[in-house]
């Protein structure tokens, strides 16, 4: 029996691996494995990934007793927040306010001095992580009144190296503004461990953290545009309150007193953000309007991606 040359075995096999709908190298599907796909998505960067919004923040500084600090800041802004919030803030010595619109020109005479100007920061945040911004300490407060609720649910403390700040958590909605809720947060002493669930929540974990008074009452959502501008700061009369330990600093030959002021605009990936130079954008005056438009060229401003 006469042998078939090599070159019609070969061309055999081809035949009979290649017929119809078979090849040796299959066309590429168009969909990657499901695992593939899931670890694409776990290499991917927050950034890339959530919606993303920058708060800049400072403080304005003067000497305490300040009539613009005191009384004529208030004048310009708006209460954003419920009457019975509101109440409750100022049972602790704190109030609330939002500027809408143009800065007044001595909060943009006060936010661009270096002489009155405190902690200019940019930071950027992920849509509904938690940031907590330090406003105050570390500083020993010795009989500090809180309420917790009125009438009179009145609890008084003696703390250690205190640190007073504001935890904002933030999501990004239309036309680049962003809806903020604002926790007051306080930790103080040293660092305690504490056993808490592990993340499957079958055992426990050690985990060290200072001691925090729970504020959480005094909680507040408000939506911010691209050019309005947060406060926070205390009454008139403040003295054994919140409103102190959060705003007043002591030196030794003088006493300071200050207001925390805040804005928050989207990023570009998050929906509907519109540019800075869009039609309608109404400019700001304030360094913090300034720096929110061209963030990183702002002199003096320091910026947290952390």
């Amino acid at each position: 029996m006469d042998r078939l040359p090599w070159g019609g075995v070969l061309f055999c096999c081809l035949l009979l691996v290649g017929g119809p709908g078979c090849r040796f190298f299959p066309k590429r599907q168009s969909a990657e494995p499901i695992a593939s796909q899931q670890s694409q998505s776990i290499a991917r960067s927050a950034t890339e990934t959530e919606p993303t919004f920058t708060v800049i923040s400072q403080q304005v500084e003067q000497p305490a007793g300040n009539e613009y600090l005191t009384r004529g800041i208030w004048k310009d802004a708006t209460d954003p927040i419920s009457h019975e919030l509101s109440t409750l803030l100022a049972a602790n010595g704190l109030r609330v306010g939002v500027i809408r619109g143009q800065t007044p020109p001595e909060l943009e005479r006060l936010g661009t001095s270096t002489a009155s100007s405190v902690g200019l920061i940019q930071r950027s945040f992920v849509a509904g992580k938690s940031r907590t911004i330090p406003i105050n300490g570390p500083a020993d407060a010795e009989d500090l009144r809180i309420t917790n609720n009125l009438p009179n649910d009145v609890e008084t403390y003696s703390l250690r190296a205190a640190d007073y700040g504001v935890e904002v958590v933030g999501t990004p909605t239309e036309n680049g503004h962003v809806r903020v809720r604002c926790t007051l947060t306080i930790q103080h002493g040293d660092q305690q461990g504490w056993l808490v669930p592990n993340s499957d929540g079958t055992g426990f974990m050690r985990k060290e953290e200072r001691p925090a008074i729970s504020l959480g009452k005094m909680t507040w959502e408000l939506t911010l545009g691209r050019t309005d501008i947060l406060l926070i700061g205390s009454t008139e009369a403040p003295a054994g309150t919140l409103g102190q330990a959060y705003f007043y600093m002591s030196y030794p030959d003088r006493q300071r007193q200050r207001v925390f002021v805040l804005q928050a605009g989207a990023n570009a990936n998050s929906p509907g953000e519109v540019p800075a130079n869009a039609p309608g954008f109404a400019p700001s005056a304030s360094i913090a309007a300034q720096a929110w438009r061209t963030p990183r060229r702002a002199a003096g401003i320091i910026t947290m991606n952390d």
